[in-house]
């Protein structure tokens, strides 16, 4: 007679074995973000990222409800009064992608958070929430510039309405974006971010961990569509660029050429910024990159020729030239298949897009810009994506 023992040894085993199977079976279904292949097509003479949204499909739908194990960040500069506008913004990019992989949120506030602020994001999301504050000297007129005369440029940018350029506090926070964020000690332990903001909507949900792409396909800076900058608010950027390139000894790199207004057939005519920008409102990139020697030697550059007060140089279009100056086409990442949009602003849309057409981007200038750099960095076209 076997003994009761042996049947409890027996069930533990059967219960292994069983275990076992469904891991192994998890595992063969938990696919990575590179077997995802965008299916698409296009038609007649519609351009390959001018897709009907029946068109666009994700072939698989991995990492349903499994927390994201890169080392990234989502990060967000707000203020307390943008307490509303930040909920809204997680009622959308919660359920698009965050409920499942419950990446950490970092806030950033040139104040205190306050307790409403922070009770009110905290319950918007099951991931860890983090609050943290400006240092001071990074938000602030440096003492090398008369605070009047500064303050005389912003009353006279803000002739010019609709662009902030009148705002102390805008001025700093395209300064603080530019080149000082990357090293907050609160971000010192990740190696990648996505840049968040109040009051956008997103639309689909991205069932494939960008991170993770952005890991092992080796790339560097994100971005889903290019912009163009208002030129009066940037009128000495491209030749401050210019400048640093000379005074460092570096040639012209062929990826800068994709925001040089000259388009190769004229190369006897002079160089000059095109105004085309990574929109970076999105943006998902390597932190490394940003925090090393070469950018930040280039922000300092850009930082000791005044633009970011005496005229309204933007964090985008600095990220931008930035990223042209010392990434290679092949480090960029063109998120084609993120959808947002910005509220009383035009909006990046491919799939689930809004029914007000007056809210698309399909016929605008920055839908120009998007198709020029496609066509200046071929290999960032949709096409590789095809089957």
């Amino acid at each position: 007679m076997r003994r009761p023992g042996y049947f409890i040894v027996l069930t533990l085993s059967c219960t292994l074995v069983f275990l076992y199977a469904i891991e192994l079976s998890l595992r063969n279904s938990w696919r990575s973000s590179e077997d995802i292949v965008v299916r698409a097509s296009s038609k007649g003479s519609m351009a390959p990222y001018k897709i009907h949204p029946e068109q666009l499909k994700i072939k698989d739908l991995p990492y349903r409800h499994v927390p994201g194990r890169e080392n990234a960040c989502i990060i967000m500069l707000a203020r307390n009064s943008d307490r509303d506008d930040v909920v809204k913004t997680l009622a959308t990019f919660e359920p698009t992608f965050n409920a499942r992989f419950l990446y950490p949120y970092v806030f950033f506030n040139q104040e205190p958070f306050d307790d409403d602020f922070k009770a009110a994001v905290s319950s918007a999301t099951e991931a860890e929430v983090r609050f943290e504050l400006i240092p001071q000297d990074q938000w602030s007129i440096p003492s090398r510039y008369d605070r009047s005369a500064v303050l005389e440029s912003f009353r006279k940018q803000g002739e010019r309405p609709g662009l902030k350029a009148d705002l102390e506090n805008y001025h700093h926070m395209c300064r603080y974006f530019s080149g000082f964020f990357a090293t907050h000690p609160a971000l010192r332990e990740f190696k990648y971010y996505w840049r968040i903001e109040p009051d956008v909507s997103y639309y689909c949900t991205l069932d494939y961990d960008p991170f993770e792409l952005m890991r092992k396909w080796n790339k560097t800076y994100g971005f889903t569509f290019v912009g163009v900058e208002d030129p009066w608010t940037v009128p000495t950027l491209w030749n401050s660029t210019l400048e640093y390139l000379h005074s460092r000894s570096r040639s012209f790199p062929p990826h800068l050429r994709a925001f040089d207004q000259r388009t190769g057939n004229e190369p006897e005519s002079e160089s000059d910024y095109n105004y085309f920008y990574f929109f970076n409102n999105f943006e998902i990139a390597d932190l490394d990159f940003f925090r090393s020697d070469e950018y930040l030697d280039y922000f300092k550059f850009l930082d000791d020729r005044g633009g970011f007060f005496f005229e309204r140089w933007g964090d985008a279009p600095v990220h931008t030239l930035g990223a042209a100056l010392f990434l290679d086409p092949s480090q960029m990442q063109y998120f084609h298949d993120v959808e947002y949009g910005i509220t009383n602003k035009n909006c990046h849309c491919r799939d689930r897009m809004p029914e007000d057409p007056d809210q698309r981007i399909s016929e605008s200038p920055w839908d120009d810009a998007l198709k020029h750099y496609l066509r200046v960095v071929p290999e960032l076209s949709l096409e590789k994506h095809l089957r």
